[in-house]
């Protein structure tokens, strides 16, 4: 159990190899045994956030949850033990927030997850909408406003037609 989060940088190894070492036991073949491996995790992070168009300043907030290990082929028999960890962008980088045994069932890949705050999912959006258009939708959104031109330009001609013969007085003709 990690009580304070662990900056991920070079220099923090042997922080980050107790940490994982607290959790993992004796337990080696699934999990993540070396700070190289939570760098790695860091650095995948970083580059999911990046990847996604979110400037610097506001990836703060961002979470990265992974859980080590590979599927394990559904003829296994037992359950293996990994290890999940929770980083924590802050803005002096990634932080080592949390680590815990984790279960891996057969058949089941463990993986990672990028969770984004509210702002960082719109940017995210903003970002992604910037790189495709629908022309399916900017035809509809044509017609549209070319249905409602012409309907305004009827009833602008329709105005002006009714409005000569009601100003004309009885009896004459127009």
């Amino acid at each position: 159990m990690i009580t304070k989060p662990i900056k991920i940088i070079t220099e923090s190894h042997d922080a980050i190899e107790a940490a994982l070492h607290a959790v993992n036991g004796r337990a080696a073949t699934h999990t993540f045994r070396f700070p190289s491996q939570i760098l790695d995790l860091a650095e995948a992070a970083e580059r999911g956030l990046i990847n996604l168009g979110i400037p610097k300043v506001e990836r703060v907030g961002a979470r990265f949850v992974a859980r080590s290990g590979e599927k394990l082929p559904s003829a296994y028999k037992y359950v293996a033990i990994g290890t999940r960890v929770i980083l924590l962008r802050r803005s002096s980088g990634w932080y080592l927030e949390g680590a815990e045994a984790a279960q891996i069932h057969p058949g089941v890949a463990p993986g990672a997850t990028l969770e984004l705050t509210p702002v960082q999912d719109a940017r995210a959006v903003e970002v992604l909408r910037r790189s495709y258009r629908v022309p399916e939708a900017e035809a509809a959104v044509r017609a549209a406003a070319q249905a409602e031109l012409a309907a305004a330009m009827a009833a602008i001609t329709a105005a002006r037609t009714a409005a000569p013969m009601a100003a004309a007085p009885e009896g004459a003709q127009a």
